[in-house]
């Protein structure tokens, strides 16, 4: 069994955050505990976070892998994924080679939104020829489509970001979605990496 921490973006994401990775680490057939996890606030800098954590967690609470999961903001005039690996590589090769940074282009939602026919689907959108609304930040699309839902028939957000995560078709994500095929294939991968070495 492979340990992770978990260093990630957003509160009302952990939930289905836990469900991709333990989603994610099944396709390879690979079992893993997450001992552990620290939300970051929005506005607060993973690339920060990230120098504040890795010693932590690979050090003073060892753990077999970090993931660190954010969003590449619009108003940042750099790639943030290869700031953070710029820093796990200052920081030293280990750290690097223990840690899965997956950055979200604009935020987490839009991972949810790259199968759309999931997201129509499961939000009840029964038009296939109607445009989503609010697609240029993805956030807002599934606030917006969630909020049409009858109230006594809707379940909480979280929990509907869960479904969209158990739901949709990790190929077709994949596909649509340059950043998350980046991050499932450096999660496979060093999965498998680690569990060699165990």
């Amino acid at each position: 069994m492979i340990q992770l921490a978990l260093r990630h973006e957003g509160q009302t994401d952990l939930v289905s955050i836990l469900s991709l990775l333990y989603r994610l680490a099944n396709e390879v057939g690979v079992d893993i505990e997450i001992l552990e996890t620290n939300i970051f606030t929005t506005g607060t800098s993973i690339e920060k976070h990230i120098r504040s954590t890795a010693k932590n967690c690979f050090d003073i609470n060892p753990v077999d892998m970090v993931v660190y999961l954010g969003d590449q903001d619009i108003n940042k005039d750099y790639k943030v994924r290869t700031k953070c690996l710029d820093i796990l590589r200052e920081l030293g090769s280990a750290y690097l080679d223990m840690s899965v940074v997956g950055i979200a282009d604009r935020n987490f939602e839009a991972w949810l939104l790259a199968d759309e026919n999931n997201f129509r689907k499961q939000l009840l959108i029964k038009n296939p020829e109607k445009p989503l609304r609010g697609t240029k930040d993805p956030k807002e699309c599934l606030k917006i489509h969630w909020g049409e839902w009858e109230t006594n028939e809707r379940p909480l957000l979280t929990e509907t970001k869960k479904i969209l995560v158990e739901t949709m078709n990790l190929d077709e994500a994949s596909r649509k979605s340059k950043d998350f095929k980046q991050f499932r294939e450096d999660f496979h991968s060093k999965l498998k990496l680690i569990g060699k070495s165990k």
